[in-house]
């Protein structure tokens, strides 16, 4: 083991292998939260009615009557899926009144759906292929 007198080069050695190790120990743990969040992330966008929401508000703001009429779903699972949506900052809303507008806080969110329905129509091409060949594949992005 090392001496570590401050006085002795063996500190400066020491010092520095225990820094390259922390510093590697913080990568870990950084890497650890990305791949914490990310995972977070996809099992929200693996529930088809939040999928829906977002397809819906792709071109307009909604409000939530609006969003349960058209999805038909209730207006409680409307209002959670929305809170999950908001709390995952993918939805936003602006307050006119006594009523909220819902709409997509990045685009970037139907970039990331496009390559994941891309991806799965890779994986699954037999059994998308008669949709590929029908040019209808934008009704799965």
């Amino acid at each position: 083991m090392y001496n570590l007198n401050k006085e002795s080069s063996e500190y400066f050695v020491g010092y520095s292998l225990l820094f390259k190790k922390t510093e590697k120990y913080l990568g870990i743990i950084i890497m650890d939260e990305l791949t914490e969040a990310t995972s977070e992330f996809l099992k929200l966008l693996s529930d088809p009615f939040k999928l829906e929401i977002i397809k819906y508000l792709k071109n307009s703001e909604k409000t939530s009557k609006e969003i349960e009429e058209a999805l038909n779903i209730s207006q409680s699972y409307t209002s959670q899926q929305l809170k999950q949506l908001r709390k995952a900052n993918i939805i936003l809303y602006k307050r006119i009144g006594n009523i909220k507008k819902y709409f997509i806080k990045s685009n970037n969110i139907f970039r990331v759906i496009s390559a994941i329905n891309s991806f799965v129509i890779e994986l699954h091409k037999n059994k998308f292929q008669k949709l590929i060949d029908s040019d209808n594949i934008e009704k799965l992005k």
